[in-house]
């Protein structure tokens, strides 16, 4: 794939004269770790945070040389979990434009999780942004992406073609591989898998801190399937209440 932003040598803006323009939109997924410290001020931290992100979308074009400023109708971020020591910023942004606008969406809620923690004073130092990820993005020529957020609820280890193997909040089943195993008491499930086991990708989940590729292969003719997940490291432990993220879909 050639650059889109250099010609004969030299960086030019694209020019979208000829594009139409459509109704966007892009959200983008931030998750925040501070391992246990007690958030304060939370009202005003959330306001600044806000308003940090709100500016710096609308600002972007100064800090990326070639992209194209963009009339925003809206720019917002939600939060989810901030009880918890994991929290969620939730981050979109619309238009009625030429051109896309996830790098903005990326900006956005990167600037509110970093000014949120910069507002916690010495538990600053304790913040992790552990991953931000584009989860929707609909308009212009390459149509719709999405991606799904949930959690870890329970641990199966069945599956058929008419009930879907991962789904929002749930993973059915977690793991079927060339060697069943129960759960353990915990909840947890240890898998070991080499790429042995593989048989044909059709994408692939994150599970906490693990990303899995998902293959799929059909065992009987009553529809049944195996499921099997390929880490990238020899082993994986899951437990119920991980974040999962289904593979991205085109529509």
């Amino acid at each position: 794939m050639k650059p889109t932003h250099i010609k004969a040598g030299l960086p030019h803006m694209v020019d979208v004269t000829d594009k139409n323009v459509t109704a966007r939109k892009a959200t983008v997924f931030t998750e925040v770790i501070h391992t246990g410290r007690t958030i304060k001020d939370v009202k005003e931290s959330l306001v600044k945070a806000s308003l940090t992100s709100t500016t710096a979308t609308k600002l972007l074009p100064q800090f990326i040389p070639m992209t194209h400023p963009i009339p925003f109708t809206y720019i917002g971020s939600e939060t989810q979990g901030l009880e918890s020591d994991a929290f969620e910023i939730y981050t979109t942004v619309r238009a009625n434009w030429y051109t896309g606008m996830e790098v903005e969406g990326y900006l956005g809620s990167l600037l509110y999780a970093l000014t949120f923690a910069a507002h916690q004073d010495r538990a600053f130092y304790h913040f992790i942004i552990r991953r931000s990820m584009l989860l929707y993005k609909s308009g212009g020529k390459s149509g719709t992406l999405k991606r799904q957020i949930g959690k870890v609820e329970n641990i199966m280890l069945s599956g058929t073609k008419t009930k879907p193997f991962v789904s929002i909040g749930k993973l059915d089943p977690l793991f079927i591989t060339n060697y069943p195993q129960m759960a353990e008491k915990d909840n947890s499930y240890p898998l070991i898998i080499t790429n042995t086991n593989l048989y044909y990708a059709k994408g692939y989940i994150e599970i906490g801190p693990h990303v899995m590729t998902i293959t799929y292969r059909e065992i009987d003719d009553n529809g049944h399937y195996l499921l099997m997940i390929a880490p990238r490291c020899d082993r994986a432990v899951i437990r119920t209440g991980h974040n999962i993220t289904s593979l991205l879909m085109e529509e």
